[in-house]
């Protein structure tokens, strides 16, 4: 794992060094946090979109909408629906979610990266495994832990 947390540091910031890189516990994952998981793009695609539709119909409150503006209000309204469905349907199997048997599992590590005015960042990050200990990367979010990684403005030690 370091070696594929420090190429992925590498190709995001090559000003960046990865000081340390420890393993420090290994959660067991089971199908309800699976559940979960699989909702949150689902939830936050939502709550975006439902942000866009609000803003969109205070926009054009008292005032006469463009053909334009109907046709965004009817495609979001149109996601939203899509998006309703997913998650009632995930909710659903989540009610019947099994919370024993492990369908994988995540390693967790603490690291500590060093940057060129000799600062430092150091934090933990997660990854997630199915049973079979393949690598998940459920809606990129091994890219965007490390573009958050990244995009830290304040040092943490000096």
């Amino acid at each position: 794992m370091e070696a594929y947390f420090t190429q992925k540091i590498k190709n995001a910031d090559s000003s960046l060094t990865v000081e340390s890189f420890q393993f420090i516990r290994l959660d067991t994952l089971h199908e309800k946090w699976a559940i979960n998981r699989q909702r949150f793009p689902f939830v936050r695609d939502y709550a975006m979109d439902s942000t866009i539709l609000d803003s969109l119909q205070q926009k054009i409150k008292g005032a006469i909408p463009t053909e334009e503006d109907l046709k965004m209000i009817q495609k979001i309204q149109d996601e939203l629906k899509y998006l309703r469905k997913e998650l009632d349907s995930l909710t659903e199997l989540l009610k019947h979610a099994d919370t024993l048997k492990p369908v994988g599992y995540v390693a967790h590590y603490a690291f500590r990266l060093l940057r060129k005015d000799g600062s430092y960042l150091q934090d933990t990050i997660g990854y997630a495994f199915d049973s079979k200990l393949v690598m998940l990367n459920w809606d990129n979010n091994n890219e965007r832990n490390i573009d958050s990684i990244v995009s830290m403005k304040s040092p943490v030690l000096k």
